[in-house]
């Protein structure tokens, strides 16, 4: 592992690692980045905003990555915002900025539910008005549910705007959803990326020999049947068996094969061979 990249729900100071007033956690300026660190044997550890880190997902990996301009409104269990300028997160003077659920938009947006859609139209025309961005994306569990059902009276309130804020080359600005499951994390992955100082560019045969080194023979025979057979393979419940929890555990932990649904190997019944696992079985010199 060379870096970790965290996505904390609440606001941050990314230079220093600081989670700054996390209200639901009941912790104000804690230093998450040095906690974790010392932790993990001195692995640089960032942290950022999840909702920032949301939108920078986007940025970078899903709907908006041909984008420079962005603005993002995640709507999950509760309301937040992050915002893109020419690819990097603006976070403001106190490192807060994006924070649309705090935008004053009616005194009874908080109970009528279902005129929700309404209000964040409303964000959205004054967004459009004040960033003039070149997309919006919306993502959380909570949009995501609903789909564009909740986006066509964004929309509708948008094109309230003047034609030169709510259009690009003579194109509606698009308003849209995101199409990661997992944005923050995505996102967290490019901020350990980026900051991590010390990363060194591998061709594939390095890798490939990373993966397999401290593999016993026996290991790589194991992942090989695997490859060979190509479907699902029940685990045993026999400790003398090949595919006892045990023996499989060291190619789970690197990623070469996978159980159902991701969970644990006592609590999965089958598990089965990952790209990677084929990759490594395929060229890796190692394995063969």
């Amino acid at each position: 592992m060379r870096a970790i990249g965290i996505a904390f729900p609440g606001p941050t100071d990314h230079e220093k690692g600081l989670i700054l007033d996390a209200p639901n956690f009941y912790i104000k300026d804690f230093s998450l980045a040095d906690k974790v660190r010392e932790s993990c044997h001195d692995i640089p550890t960032f942290v950022d905003n999840d909702v920032n880190l949301g939108v920078l997902g986007e940025a970078w990996k899903g709907i908006a990555k041909d984008f420079k301009n962005v603005i993002g409104i995640i709507i999950g269990t509760g309301v937040g915002g992050g915002i893109i300028i020419e690819n990097q997160i603006y976070r403001g003077k106190n490192k807060t900025a994006g924070e649309v659920g705090h935008m004053i938009l009616d005194v009874d947006a908080v109970e009528v539910v279902n005129r929700a859609a309404g209000f964040c139209g409303k964000a959205v025309f004054s967004i459009l008005n004040l960033f003039n961005p070149e997309i919006i994306v919306f993502s959380g569990g909570f949009v995501r549910q609903i789909g564009d059902r909740f986006l066509e009276p964004v929309r509708a309130e948008a094109r309230k705007c003047m034609n030169a804020v709510y259009s690009l080359d003579e194109k509606e600005i698009p308003i849209v959803l995101g199409e990661l499951d997992n944005p923050m994390l995505v996102g967290a992955c490019k901020m350990a990326m980026e900051g991590h100082v010390g990363r060194k560019e591998h061709d594939k045969g390095q890798v490939m020999t990373a993966l397999v080194s401290g593999l016993t023979e026996s290991d790589l025979v194991l992942l090989e049947s695997f490859y060979r057979d190509d479907a699902p393979i029940l685990i045993s419940k026999k400790p003398d068996s090949d595919y006892y929890e045990d023996r499989l555990r060291p190619l789970r932990n690197r990623g070469l094969v996978q159980t159902d649904g991701d969970q644990s190997l006592r609590k999965s019944r089958y598990v089965r061979i990952t790209e990677l696992g084929r990759l490594v079985v395929e060229e890796s010199p190692v394995s063969r």
